[in-house]
């Protein structure tokens, strides 16, 4: 059971997600579904070509899902925020990341980049409109376009929502250093004291204008480093050893390539894109969030006074966290039953 504060006017109402069905038909069904009816790899342009797929029930409302990172990719967990037999659900990968290809290429791959893929993959799937689900850096993504293209979206649902200001980026890579200092000296074991105090730049140089070794690395500090964080939102323990993972080193190379840049977004542009946006917004929130800290949240609603804000009691950022799974799980499901 998982208790979330669901923001109303003045107003705070509780809300508990039900017990799922765990019937055998249910459970086949949903195996069966879990198995794309639909994929391909979409040209978008500039040497780009995005990996997509498609689950549930064709002609059913459809949603796009928008991974984090930048630079992470999609995966069939997220399709247990769903009922299949309801929805149309899009994953894609962004480009340079996951299943897309060329992977971690960096050239042509800027936000406004991603903001076009989303319409072109929307166009190309002949969907009319679709409710955007993202969580952290793909809920700032999902902001992003329903602010470019509103009569594209008819609902919007988005989990830890990240906003890439120099405040949220400082206390990621310097401030947690209170809450998981172990990781922290572990992530800046071998910079000068001009580095650690700046770390975000001095990871983005190594990555991306570092030796490949100097580059793997990096990549796998940071990778371990934010698994740390992770597991102590959590209260589990991590492993500071581990080989670098498949993959990894593009991950962070595009994240670097991203971060290092404001996320290519500017404050004036980002507050105009809200504006524009013509559909209420449910923000899923936990309120022990360590990666994006609740005040993105409370931000936000100066711009979108008019959101549906559900705070997760003592939730973290990561759906791995039952707690914000079940209330993405529930916000998908009333959005559905608002229909």
């Amino acid at each position: 059971m998982v208790k979330v504060s669901r923001r109303s006017s003045l107003l705070h109402k509780w809300s508990t997600c039900t017990k799922p069905d765990t019937s055998l038909n249910k459970i086949r069904r949903g195996t069966s579904m879990a198995i794309p009816f639909s994929q391909g790899m979409l040209d978008v342009g500039s040497g780009h070509r995005l990996y997509y797929a498609e689950f549930g029930t064709p002609g059913a409302p459809a949603a796009v899902v928008l991974h984090g990172g930048p630079g992470s990719s999609c995966n069939n967990a997220m399709l247990e925020w769903f009922d299949l037999a309801r929805h149309r659900v899009v994953l894609f990968d962004q480009r340079g990341c996951g299943r897309s290809i060329p992977k971690g290429r960096l050239a042509c791959n800027t936000t406004q980049d991603l903001i076009q893929d989303i319409e072109r993959l929307r166009r190309h799937l002949g969907i009319s409109t679709w409710l955007v689900v993202g969580g952290s850096w793909g809920a700032l993504l999902g902001l992003l376009y329903a602010g470019t293209h509103p009569a594209s979206v008819h609902g919007m649902v988005l989990r830890g929502v990240f906003l890439p200001r120099d405040e949220q980026l400082n206390w990621f890579f310097q401030d947690l250093k209170a809450l998981v200092p172990v990781a922290w000296r572990h992530l800046t074991a071998d910079m000068i004291s001009s580095e650690s105090v700046a770390v975000l730049p001095t990871l983005s140089d190594r990555l991306l204008r570092g030796t490949p070794a100097i580059a793997s690395d990096t990549a796998m500090r940071w990778g371990r480093y934010e698994d740390a964080v992770m597991a102590a939102m959590l209260g589990r323990q991590s492993s500071p050893d581990g080989p670098l993972q498949a993959g990894q080193l593009e991950k962070y190379r595009v994240q670097a390539h991203y971060l290092s840049r404001a996320c290519f977004v500017t404050e004036r542009d980002f507050y105009l894109a809200l504006q524009r946006i013509a559909v209420v917004p449910v923000f899923v929130h936990g309120t022990h969030d360590w990666i994006c800290p609740p005040r993105n949240v409370v931000r936000l609603m100066e711009s979108l006074p008019q959101a549906d804000v559900r705070w997760v009691a003592r939730g973290t950022h990561t759906t791995a966290d039952p707690m914000i799974r079940d209330a993405l799980r529930l916000a998908v499901k009333d959005h559905e039953h608002a229909q």
